[in-house]
């Protein structure tokens, strides 16, 4: 079975989190990829796998989930992360930057800057 290289907590019922799952598709093969619908899942699973390298894309729709990340934040920094937050949250912006994602947007955006993001470090 293949490794996982994709780990993403989005909340698909959100019309961001299906719009990201849409654009996604195809980027990694669905075997290497876990989508997570609670924080607390991809949190047992990153402290249940210590040592991998995942690219783990995060997509917070309000400052509660960019907080709840946060939580965790020892477990995340040995990773590349994407994060998504909401547009226009100054505050989710700078509580995200804590994080050291390799690449930030906002939840009104289109999603092919994280596509192409995505598909660069699986190449690199």
């Amino acid at each position: 079975m293949p490794e996982r290289i994709l780990l993403c907590y989005i909340n698909e019922k959100t019309r961001a989190g299906k719009r990201l799952l849409s654009v996604m598709d195809g980027v990694v093969p669905q075997s290497q990829v876990a989508v997570y619908r609670r924080i607390k899942d991809l949190y047992r699973e990153l402290f249940q796998v210590p040592g991998m390298d995942f690219i783990i894309l995060l997509l917070a729709h309000h400052r509660k989930e960019v907080e709840k990340i946060l939580a965790f934040k020892d477990l995340l920094l040995d990773h590349r992360i994407i994060l998504i937050v909401p547009h226009g949250d100054r505050k989710s912006v700078a509580m995200g930057h804590s994080l050291y994602p390799r690449f930030m947007t906002f939840t009104d955006s289109d999603f092919s800057d994280v596509r192409a993001v995505v598909a660069k470090m699986i190449r690199g």
